[in-house]
């Protein structure tokens, strides 16, 4: 069975921990790292999460795959079930000592590159990130946004997008400084059944109706490929 949701708009900046729904969530933040000591990335997470500090979080971690030129190897999401959820979680953040000591183990050892936050526009299939180890994230600039919506839903709603192993979600880019406006992600158990999807889906007849429909609204940007390395939650 497919599982589709559509959210509302809304502009907010984010941090990047958060809790994470059970249907997709209305905000997707991330913080980008080059990271000095993966090891250490991780240690600082289990930390916090080791506190009562950490009730209510739900994060995960990734490294690039492949990513071109991109100076970030590993980056922390998570999905916030409601934008309330992340005014609480926040305002609980000056006062925790463990919070604090998270975050200076944290950048001893990976470097900030950026951060980001998106709304997530559509959503179909389920896995990612509790049961998935792999994803595929590729960059748009989209000129016509509800057109783009509307050939989105098509493709997703086609034979070869219901084939899909894993969550195929179009998320809105509400972060500055990011020429692209969109992500498309994707994502699978494997490696291997990422990229045969894909392989199938790209050769399909519902991707060449696709393409027809968003040839003139559409840039590809450039796509990265992740794997997941930890989850987290309490």
């Amino acid at each position: 069975m497919i599982r589709k949701t559509f959210l509302p708009s809304v502009t907010t900046l984010a941090l990047a921990f958060g809790t994470t729904a059970a249907l997709a969530a209305p905000i997707e933040t991330y913080l980008g790292v080059a990271a000095k000591s993966p090891a250490g990335v991780v240690s600082a997470i289990d930390s916090f999460f080791a506190t009562d500090d950490a009730k209510g979080y739900e994060v995960y971690l990734v490294a690039s795959v492949f990513d071109g030129d991109d100076p970030a190897t590993h980056f922390v999401v998570a999905d916030y079930d409601s934008y309330e959820a992340y005014d609480k979680l926040v305002a609980k953040r000056p006062g925790s000592l463990a919070w604090a000591n998270t975050m200076a183990s944290f950048m001893s050892s990976a470097d900030p590159v950026r951060d980001g936050m998106g709304v997530i526009r559509a959503s179909y299939g389920e896995g990612w990130p509790e049961r998935d180890n792999y994803v595929m994230v590729i960059s748009i600039d989209v000129t016509d946004r509800s057109a783009y919506g509307k050939a989105f839903t098509k493709l997703a709603e086609s034979e070869v997008g219901k084939q899909a192993p894993g969550i195929t979600r179009l998320i809105e880019n509400r972060s500055a400084g990011n020429a692209s406006t969109h992500y498309v992600v994707m994502s699978a158990p494997t490696f291997a059944s990422l990229n045969e999807h894909l392989d199938r889906l790209f050769t399909s007849d519902a991707y060449e109706d696709f393409n027809d429909d968003v040839k003139n609204i559409r840039t590809i940007v450039g796509s990265a490929s992740y794997r997941k390395i930890k989850t987290w939650s309490k």
